[in-house]
């Protein structure tokens, strides 16, 4: 996918195409999280959709949460929100 030191490197435009398309991947990915994050507030917590919307982004950016989980499923879902989190790092030996 990138080339070895031993190559000449990208010309700039390739390099910008390069980065554009990492940046789509990027924002897309992020899109999908929120997306994802979204309707679960609105299944679990029964969150209108701009609520579920600031709670989701905040839950991103790493705050946490503005609204605390209520009913069960939202707990469950919280749950298993904050293990799919923390899973790629427990056991890194870090």
């Amino acid at each position: 996918m990138y080339e070895h030191r031993s190559h000449r490197p990208l010309s700039q435009r390739q390099f910008l195409a390069r980065l554009l398309r990492h940046g789509g991947i990027a924002a897309a990915m992020v899109a999908a999280s929120l997306a994802i994050g979204m309707a679960g507030y609105v299944r679990f917590e029964h969150l209108g959709w701009l609520d579920a919307f600031l709670n989701s982004a905040m839950l991103l950016g790493g705050m946490g949460p503005v609204d605390l989980p209520r009913t069960p499923a939202g707990k469950a879902r919280k749950l298993a929100s904050m293990l799919c989190r923390k899973a790629p790092y427990s056991g890194s030996g870090r």
